[in-house]
C-alpha cells in the first residue's frame, strides 16, 4: 500500500513542524531567563552550614559560584550579571574563626566573583591524634556577602574529602531559597 500525501497534507505537517519549533523556542527563552532553581539570591546575607566533623587526613572545602541569571551557552566567554563579593570562613562550635592547622592563619578569605566564576576556601587537617576526642575537629562553614552585593545568584557547597585520595566523603548543599 502506498501512502500519498497531497499538498494540503504537506502544508499541515509543515505547519505543525513550525508550531512545534516556535513552542520549543519560547520554552527555551523562558528557561534561560528564570533564576536557576538551585541558586540563592544573596543580598547582604549570611549563609551558615551545620556542624560537621573532620579528622586528620581530611580537608574541608567551602565552594561558591556566581551563577548569572541569564547563563549563556558554554561557547560564550563572558556572561553578564552582577558581581558577588563576600567572605568565606570556617568557624568552631562557638562561632570563633578557626586557624588553618597547616599555616596557623585564620581560615578565612574574601572573594569577588564575576558572573560565571567560582572560588573556594580550603582547610587541610594533615596531622593530629588518630583516636580520642582530640582526633575529631568540629567545624562549620559560613559565607557572608559584602555590603553593596545585590542580586547575585550564588550556589554554595561544603565538602569534606580525603587528602591522600581526593575522594569526597561528605557534601552539603546550602538550603535553597523557598521563595
Amino acid at each position: 500500500m502506498e501512502l500519498k500525501i497531497g499538498v494540503s497534507g504537506r502544508s499541515r505537517l509543515a505547519g505543525l513542524a513550525v508550531a512545534a519549533s516556535v513552542i520549543a523556542l519560547i520554552m527555551a527563552a523562558f528557561a534561560r531567563t528564570e533564576r536557576p532553581a538551585h541558586a540563592w539570591a544573596c543580598n547582604h546575607c549570611r549563609m551558615a552550614f551545620g556542624m560537621v566533623g573532620a579528622v586528620p587526613g581530611q580537608t574541608a572545602r567551602l565552594n561558591v559560584v556566581n551563577i548569572p541569571e541569564n547563563m549563556p551557552q558554554p561557547s560564550v566567554a563572558y556572561p553578564t550579571g552582577p558581581f558577588w563579593s563576600g567572605t568565606l570562613t570556617f568557624v568552631d562550635s562557638n562561632g570563633n574563626v578557626l586557624n588553618d592547622p597547616s599555616t596557623g592563619l585564620p581560615a578565612q578569605t574574601t572573594l569577588t566573583l564575576a558572573p560565571g566564576q567560582a572560588g573556594f576556601l580550603e582547610v587541610a587537617f594533615p596531622i593530629g591524634p588518630t583516636s580520642g576526642p582530640a582526633s575529631r575537629l568540629q567545624l562549620r562553614a559560613q559565607l557572608d556577602s559584602a555590603d553593596g552585593t545585590q542580586n547575585a545568584d550564588i550556589e554554595t557547597t561544603f565538602e569534606i574529602f580525603d587528602i591522600s585520595t581526593g575522594k569526597t566523603t561528605t557534601v552539603l548543599l546550602f538550603p535553597h531559597n523557598p521563595g
